[in-house]
Formats: structure tokens, C-alpha cells, sequence
């Protein structure tokens, strides 16, 4: 027996998050200022720029980077593997900033942590069987129970980015369909 490095992008991610965390608990919390997006940043400042995608490397406390690494090591994995590294690590620097932007532009609030992507993994992994004119049953039981969910718990100043769990997923869903083997977009990336 080995051990594998199976999933190279969720991996490094996870890594990567843990680090940051690691960094900011042990050494400085001044490690979350690059990696969080402020409430009303200033686009002005070309460190927001950057802000807008490392905002899923950070995450407030233990708890909160145990949640999303849990989902990011289950889901990840399996998407990875369908959709293959490069895509998924595209896949994941597009949400990011889908995220970012949509709480910068729509909310008061900063944004912090990987809650965003673990959504896109959700939707994404929802849809890994999909052929072309198909939509799985699947996918519409997850929508529907995500957007109850999300809906249902939203109240203000929860400390939770309902937006960026939506955005997520819509990003998640979205880009499930445009990479489906046998859509337009699948023939054209595989070209």
C-alpha cells in the first residue's frame, strides 16, 4: 500500500487553506487581511483585485475551515476526477471571483472562506453522470434543497455569505452544464 496524492487541485487547496489558517492562529492574524475581502473594498487598491479570489483561501476559526474541508475532501475528489484538474482549477478561481465580486457589489459585508466552492462542488457533483438534453433528477432535488435551505437560514447579520453560497452554487451548476461531455461547450474545450 501507498498513499496518493489523487486529487491534486482539492489537495493543494486544502493545504493551502490550512496554511493560511495555520498562519494567522500562530504567527500573525494579520495573514487573514490578504486573504479576506473587506466590506466595501476599494477597487482602487490592487491588492482588492487579488482579494477577490484568495478570499476562499481564508477561514475565520478552526470550525469553520473543519466544514469546508470536510465537503472540499469528499466532493472534490470525484469532481476532479470528471472534470479533470485544470478545469476544476479553473472552475474554482471563476467562483472565487464570481463570489467576491457579487459581495463586494451586492453586500455590506466582507467575504471569507471556501463555503462559495464547497456549493459549486455540490452542484457540480450533482450532475457527474449528465449526457447531452439531459437534466438529472439528481440536480433538481439539490437545487431545490440547497435554495430552501440558503432561503430559510438567511437572516442579517448571521456572519454567513448566503450570497456567496448561492453564486457558488450557481457558478457550480453553470459550469456543470457548459463542461458536460456532448454539450457545445464539451466539444469545443475537447477540440
Amino acid at each position: 500500500m501507498r498513499l496518493t496524492w489523487n486529487s491534486p487541485v482539492i489537495l493543494g487547496y486544502v493545504l493551502l487553506c490550512a496554511v493560511v489558517l495555520a498562519a494567522a492562529s500562530f504567527v500573525s492574524p494579520l495573514a487573514l487581511w490578504y486573504v479576506s475581502l473587506p466590506p466595501s473594498p476599494d477597487f482602487a487598491e490592487p491588492v482588492t483585485w487579488l482579494r477577490l479570489v484568495t478570499h476562499v483561501a481564508g477561514h475565520a476559526d478552526f470550525e469553520h475551515f473543519a466544514a469546508n474541508a470536510v465537503y472540499l475532501l469528499l466532493l472534490g475528489p470525484l469532481v476532479e476526477a470528471r472534470y479533470g484538474s485544470l478545469k476544476l482549477l479553473a472552475c474554482l478561481v471563476a467562483t472565487a471571483a464570481a463570489t467576491g465580486l457579487a459581495s463586494a457589489l451586492f453586500t455590506s459585508g466582507g467575504i471569507l472562506g471556501a463555503s462559495g466552492v464547497v456549493f459549486m462542488l455540490i452542484a457540480m457533483s450533482s450532475v457527474t453522470s449528465i449526457r447531452r438534453g439531459d437534466i438529472p433528477l439528481t440536480f433538481l432535488l439539490v437545487t431545490a434543497i440547497f435554495l430552501w435551505r440558503e432561503l430559510a437560514s438567511a437572516s442579517p447579520g448571521d456572519g454567513v455569505s448566503h450570497l456567496g453560497h448561492l453564486v457558488g452554487g450557481g457558478c457550480g451548476a453553470v459550469l456543470a452544464f457548459l463542461l458536460a461531455p456532448g454539450g457545445e461547450a464539451g466539444r469545443k474545450v475537447a477540440s
